[in-house]
């Protein structure tokens, strides 16, 4: 189990930690546990089947949409929004993943927006990318995402994407998208990798 982010003291830490360079997954504890796994478990003997990824992990500027709403202010902001239509949060397509690098998302100033070989935590855009037929009529469910049919011993785990509110992050909970999950809250870790097996 892995809190998303130990710097987050109080329930309500905001998932973002300022307004421009913060990426919230870039700073967080779920990102260090996850480059940590990578580091030690796969670089050393699988890195040659390893594919560079781009992860475009936007700041607040880049996310901030026409479907945010303040929350309890009056103007939007970094630690002080939520997704109007609670829908649109899971149903979000930025964001993902690309094998390519990507020029659109080089305003963030740290090494998360970088093309390179690493494991990563999927996005809602990742997950959002895949092929429809593994999903359900209402478009929230995956059967690549529930871990019930294999015996694990844990159903959910985090996404690298914000929730539904300034201070969650994105889960998934027996094969479903999850929001209310603070980012002081602790869930299991299911590292992602883009592999070339040929």
């Amino acid at each position: 189990m892995v809190q998303f982010d130990t710097t987050a003291t109080t329930w309500d830490s905001p998932y973002f930690h300022n307004d421009s360079t913060s990426t919230g997954y870039g700073e967080s504890h779920l990102k260090a546990v996850i480059d940590s796994y990578y580091d030690t478990a796969i670089a050393p003997a699988y890195s040659n089947y390893v594919l560079p990824v781009d992860l475009d992990l936007p700041n607040w500027s880049r996310y901030q949409n026409a479907g945010l709403a303040p929350n309890s202010g009056t103007s939007l902001a970094y630690n002080d929004w939520y997704w109007q239509d609670w829908q649109s949060y899971y149903t979000d397509n930025r964001f993902a993943t690309s094998l390519a690098s990507l020029t659109n998302d080089n305003d963030v100033a740290n090494d998360v927006n970088v093309l390179k070989q690493q494991a990563f935590a999927l996005s809602y855009g990742d997950i959002q990318s895949l092929d429809k037929s593994t999903f359900s009529a209402t478009g929230y469910y995956s059967t690549l995402l529930d871990f019930t049919a294999i015996d694990a011993n844990y159903f959910s785990f985090w996404l690298r994407s914000a929730g539904y509110l300034s201070y969650n992050a994105g889960a998934v909970y027996y094969g479903y998208f999850y929001y209310y999950d603070a980012v002081d809250y602790s869930l299991p870790v299911r590292p992602a990798l883009a592999i070339q097996l040929s």
